[in-house]
C-alpha cells in the first residue's frame, strides 16, 4: 500500500515535498500543502519517497511570513488525532460532526487534493471566459451558459452557491443570472432506473414501482404495485436530488423527491476543501476571524438538507408558526411512502397545484406572490424566528387558490429572540434615519464587535494584512455608517445595498460577520432578486 501511494504520489507531481534549497518558489509550493494538511494533521510525508522525505520537526507557524522562511517544513503533525474506522461513505452521519470528517479525510488526502484539482479545472476556464467575454456587448455573451456548467458539474455545494447568484442579475448581468436559473430546477437528473430502484429499495417494496412497470433485481414483478401511476421522468432536478410525479393508489397525486446517489459523499467531501482553503485565509488574514465557524454554519444546513425526515418536520413547523398568515401554505407529508429516519433517501409529498413565478405573466399577479412572499419572509425573521434559507423561485408556487407555497424545506434557520428583536430594531432605525442607534443594533446582533470599554474601533492602516484597531467615537462611527449607506445605490431600503456597504466599511472599521447569519444572508438577497 505505502508503495502504490508513493507511486501515486510521484506522478501527481509532489516532488517538491522533498528537501531542496529553500527558494521562494519551493517554499510557496511547500506552503499551499502544508497549510492544506494541517487543519487536518494530514501526513503528507507518508506519501513521499521514504528515503528523501523531510523528517525536521517545526512547531506550527502562528504568521504566515513565518512559514515561507522555513527550510525546510515538517509534514508531520505533532500528536496524532484518534482515528474514526470507516469502511466507506455510507458510514459518515447525515448529519454535520466535524470532527468526524475531519478523521475521515485525514486518511484520504489524495481524494481531497483530487477534488481541489477538480474545482479549479472547471473552475479555471469559466474565470477566463468571463474575463474574456468581459468588454463584448451583452448579445454575445455565452459565459454564463460555461459557468453554471462547470457549477452543475461541481455538485451540490456550488449548484446552491449559483442558484444565489442566478436571482443577482445587478451583481453578474441578465445574460448570467438567466443561465443560472436553470440551476433551480434543470440540473442534470441521474438516471430514472437509478431512481426507482431507491424508491423500492428504502421503502422495503419488492413488488413492481407501478402496475406492470420498473422491479428491482431479484423482486416480484407480479407483486402488488407500490403507486398506481409515477412518471417516467422528473419534474425537476435539484442539486441534492429529483422529484417525480406521481399518483397512490387510493387516487392522490404526489411529489416523490429521491435523494441524489453520492449526494452524501459530495457534501462531506466538498466541505472539507473549503474547510481546508478557509483555513488558509484564516492564517492570512492573522488568524482573526470566524471563516470557518461560517463554513461549519453553512455545512450544518447543508447536511440537514439530506435527512428527508428533518425537512418533512421542518415544513409542519413552518406551517403552524406561520398559521397567523392565511395564504402561507406548504405541502404535507406522507411517512408510510417515505423511507426511515436516518437513512431515508426518499420524501413523499402531497402535490401542490401551482405556478412558479417565471410562468405568472399578469404583472398583478406577479407582484401580489411577491408581495406575499416578502411578508412571510420577513414575518419569519423577526416574529417566528423559523425562516426559509432557500427561497428561490423554484421553491416558491403560487397556488391555483392564489396563495403562497412555500417548497424544499430542508435548509432552515433559527433566530434567536434578542437577535429578532435587534432586526425589528434595526429596520426602525434605518428607516428613521437614526445612525448611532443602528450602529448599536449591529453591535447587539453580532455585525461590530463591542470593546471592553465600549465604543467602536477604526482601522489604524487599512493597507495592512493583518488589522490593528483604535477607539472611536460614537458620532464618528455614526457619521461613517450614514456618509456610506447614502453613497450605496439603494442603502436606504435595500438589503443587499446595505451588506455591501457593510463590507467596505470593514475597510476602515472593526466589523465582524456571525455564523448565523450566512444562511440568512442567502434568504435576503434571493428574496430581493425575485
Amino acid at each position: 500500500v505505502a508503495h502504490r501511494q508513493s507511486s501515486a504520489a510521484r506522478h501527481l507531481g509532489m516532488a517538491f515535498w522533498r528537501p531542496r534549497p529553500p527558494g521562494r518558489p519551493a517554499r510557496l509550493a511547500s506552503l499551499a500543502l502544508v497549510l492544506l494538511a494541517r487543519p487536518l494533521g494530514l501526513n503528507f510525508a507518508k506519501l513521499a519517497d521514504p528515503v528523501t522525505r523531510v523528517t525536521k520537526s517545526h512547531a506550527a507557524p502562528s504568521k504566515l511570513e513565518d512559514v515561507l522562511q522555513l527550510p525546510e517544513i515538517d509534514l508531520f503533525p505533532v500528536e496524532e488525532p484518534e482515528r474514526v474506522e470507516v469502511d466507506d461513505y455510507h458510514s459518515l452521519p447525515r448529519y454535520f460532526d466535524r470532527k468526524h470528517l475531519l478523521n475521515f479525510f485525514k486518511a484520504r488526502p489524495l481524494e481531497l487534493m483530487s477534488r481541489w484539482a477538480d474545482i479549479l479545472g472547471k473552475l479555471g476556464p469559466a474565470y477566463s471566459k468571463w474575463q474574456a467575454e468581459e468588454d463584448l456587448p451583452v448579445e454575445q455573451h455565452t459565459r454564463g451558459a460555461v459557468l453554471r456548467d462547470a457549477l452543475s458539474d461541481l455538485g451540490p455545494i456550488f449548484v446552491k452557491i449559483g442558484q444565489t447568484l442566478s436571482q443577482r442579475p445587478d451583481l453578474i448581468g441578465d445574460e448570467a443570472a438567466n443561465a443560472l436559473k436553470k440551476l433551480q430546477q434543470q440540473n442534470t437528473a441521474f438516471p430514472d432506473n437509478v431512481a426507482f430502484r431507491i424508491i423500492l429499495e428504502d421503502l422495503g417494496h419488492t413488488g413492481p414501482l407501478t402496475p406492470g412497470g420498473f422491479t428491482a433485481p431479484g423482486g416480484d414483478p407480479l407483486g402488488a404495485p407500490l403507486f398506481a401511476h409515477f412518471e417516467e421522468s422528473p419534474v425537476a432536478a435539484a442539486s441534492l436530488g429529483q422529484v417525480y410525479r406521481a399518483t397512490t393508489l387510493d387516487g392522490h397525486d404526489v411529489a416523490v423527491k429521491v435523494q441524489r446517489p453520492g449526494a452524501l459523499r459530495q457534501v462531506a467531501l466538498d466541505w472539507t476543501c473549503w474547510a481546508l482553503g478557509l483555513s488558509v485565509l484564516d492564517i492570512y488574514w492573522g488568524g482573526s476571524t470566524e471563516v470557518a465557524k461560517c463554513a461549519d454554519e453553512v455545512a450544518t444546513g447543508v447536511f440537514k438538507e439530506l435527512d428527508y425526515h428533518n425537512e418533512a418536520a421542518n415544513a409542519e413547523l413552518f406551517l403552524r408558526k406561520h398559521r397567523f398568515l392565511p395564504f402561507v401554505t406548504a405541502p404535507h407529508w406522507l411517512p408510510e411512502l417515505s423511507g426511515k429516519r436516518g437513512e431515508t433517501r426518499v420524501l413523499t409529498l402531497e402535490w401542490v397545484k401551482g405556478r412558479p413565478l417565471e410562468q405568472i405573466t399578469d404583472p398583478a399577479e406577479r407582484a401580489q406572490m411577491v408581495d406575499m412572499a416578502v411578508e412571510a419572509c420577513v414575518s419569519s425573521l423577526v416574529f417566528t424566528g423559523f425562516v426559509h434559507a432557500d427561497p428561490h423561485e423554484g421553491n416558491l408556487l403560487l397556488t391555483d387558490d392564489g396563495r403562497l407555497a412555500f417548497l424544499d424545506f430542508g435548509l432552515m434557520g433559527t433566530v434567536e429572540p434578542e437577535i429578532m428583536e435587534g432586526f425589528a430594531a434595526g429596520i426602525q432605525h434605518l428607516l428613521s434615519e437614526d445612525w448611532l442607534a443602528l450602529a448599536r443594533v449591529f453591535q447587539d446582533v453580532g455585525f461590530i464587535p463591542r470593546p471592553q470599554d465600549g465604543g467602536f474601533q477604526k482601522v489604524l492602516d487599512p493597507t495592512a494584512r493583518v488589522f490593528e484597531y483604535a477607539p472611536c467615537t460614537d458620532a464618528e462611527f455614526a457619521a461613517a455608517l450614514e456618509e456610506q449607506m447614502r453613497l450605496e445605490d439603494g442603502g436606504l431600503s435595500r438589503f443587499g445595498a446595505i451588506a455591501t456597504g457593510l463590507t467596505k466599511l470593514s475597510s476602515r472599521y472593526h466589523m465582524s460577520t456571525p455564523p448565523y447569519i450566512i444562511l440568512f444572508i442567502r434568504t435576503f438577497l434571493t428574496l430581493e432578486g425575485i
